[in-house]
This record gives structure tokens, C-alpha cells and sequence, in this order.
């Protein structure tokens, strides 16, 4: 199973955009991304994202209205039997059940951000 994301839009636009990619390998999972950041996930932290991909919406979250300046988050899902569901939320609001997944994804990224400054500084 594989999830891949990217966190996109934001007042800065193109400059803060982020991508990375989530692996589940047997009874462990590891987190990627083209900036050279990767780390393997806490037990916890793969049941969390295992069960978020049991739980997907319904319906698809409403487009953004007047969300200014607001980040973008879209995920792919790929079960790894052909199964693949995409997945976009908009701004800081959560679909329901999707509360957790979509607070780790943001966690997630502010990690890869703060390794892309780090890296660029040395």
C-alpha cells in the first residue's frame, strides 16, 4: 500500500509546496520525499494511517468557496490491488472521519518543510 500527498497554494504559492510519499511494507511503513527527507513511522502512527484508509468519505469534499491563501492537500491512495482513490481537502476543515489522517498529513508536512530549510541553510 502507498500513499503519496502534496501540500500546494498557501500565500506564497509554488514555493512551499510539498510532496511525500507514505510506504507500508509488511508490519512497518517509512515516509519519503524528492528533498531527500525520509524517516520510518511509530507503530501508532502506522495503525493511524492504516485505519484512515478504511474510512474514506462518502462524498467528496466541497471545492474551495473564497479560501484565500489557503493550502491545498491531495492524496492518492493505492491500496496496491488495483484499487487507487484520490482524495483533495481544502484549507484547514477535515471530512469527517478523516480528522486524524488529514491532521498527520499536515504534521507530516511542516516536518518535510522544516528539513527543506535546514538543508538549505548548511
Amino acid at each position: 500500500m502507498e500513499i503519496t500527498f502534496t501540500r500546494s497554494g498557501g500565500i506564497a504559492g509554488p514555493a512551499t509546496s510539498i510532496e511525500g510519499t507514505i510506504t507500508f511494507d509488511g508490519g512497518v511503513g517509512h515516509v519519503t520525499s524528492s528533498l531527500g527527507y525520509q524517516r520510518d513511522l511509530a507503530p501508532e502512527e502506522l495503525q493511524l494511517l492504516r485505519a484512515a484508509v478504511g474510512q474514506f468519505p462518502q462524498g467528496r469534499p466541497a471545492p474551495p468557496s473564497q479560501l484565500r491563501d489557503a493550502y491545498q492537500y491531495d492524496m492518492l491512495f493505492d491500496r496496491g490491488d488495483g484499487y487507487r482513490y484520490n482524495l483533495a481537502i481544502y484549507g484547514e476543515a477535515s471530512p469527517l472521519g478523516l480528522e486524524n489522517l488529514h491532521s498527520w498529513i499536515r504534521r507530516e508536512c511542516d516536518r518535510i518543510w522544516s528539513h527543506r530549510i535546514n538543508t538549505q541553510r548548511n
